[in-house]
């Protein structure tokens, strides 16, 4: 691989990097993470209550059953956080690619 090949992949990584960071920006700009939070909070808080005092059920109970009622909002949750850890490490992965063509690109212009 030539010097011009090299530093051109290495442009190619960072213009893909700036694409990733845009994209994780977006993301947290979207307070998606925070949305899924509030909905399973609320909805966690609303399910205690009508078990606790609507449904009379045993308080031994309360924590399981509210649990199954929301499995939904917790799956979003999840998902949301994934998304953003995923892409986390997209940059991650990308910054370590880029690295590597500049110890090559290093290499080269030592030689």
């Amino acid at each position: 691989m030539e010097q011009i090949e090299v530093s051109r992949k290495i442009q190619d990584y960072v213009e893909e990097l700036e694409l990733r960071k845009k994209t994780l920006e977006n993301f947290v700009k979207s307070k998606k993470i925070h949305k899924a939070l509030l909905a399973l909070n609320k909805k966690v808080e609303t399910e205690t209550i009508k078990a606790k005092f609507d449904e009379k059920v045993p308080v031994t109970l309360i924590g399981n059953i509210v649990k199954g009622k929301c499995a939904d909002e917790y799956a979003d949750y999840e998902q949301a956080g994934m998304e953003y850890r995923a892409a986390v490490k997209l940059i991650e992965a990308t910054e370590s690619q880029m690295n590597a063509y500049q110890s090559i690109f290093r290499w080269q212009s030592e030689i």
